[in-house]
């Protein structure tokens, strides 16, 4: 709904933002609860800039092509988590 009205720059680079220091906040974490709490807050933030906010842009952006570009971003995305390992 956000992604509709308002577009995803401003969505996207806060969930950036906030994934940042969640990911700071959890180096630090000393208990379990902190833990989750901050792993809760990750999930959340994963929302705003994993797959479901991509799509929305790939199919804002490509009129034509469009299928060819979800088949790449979701072989890029998927491949990247293989590559990295």
């Amino acid at each position: 709904h956000w992604l509709d009205h308002h577009g995803p720059r401003l969505l996207m680079t806060a969930g950036s933002v906030v994934a940042v220091i969640l990911l700071v906040a959890w180096s630090q974490v000393t208990s379990l609860v902190q833990f989750y709490i901050v792993w809760a807050l990750i999930g959340v933030t994963m929302a705003t800039v994993l797959y479901e906010p991509a799509f929305v842009v790939v199919t804002a952006w490509f009129e034509r092509k469009r299928t060819r570009a979800m088949m790449i971003v979701t072989l890029m995305a998927g491949l990247a988590s293989t590559i990295f390992f």
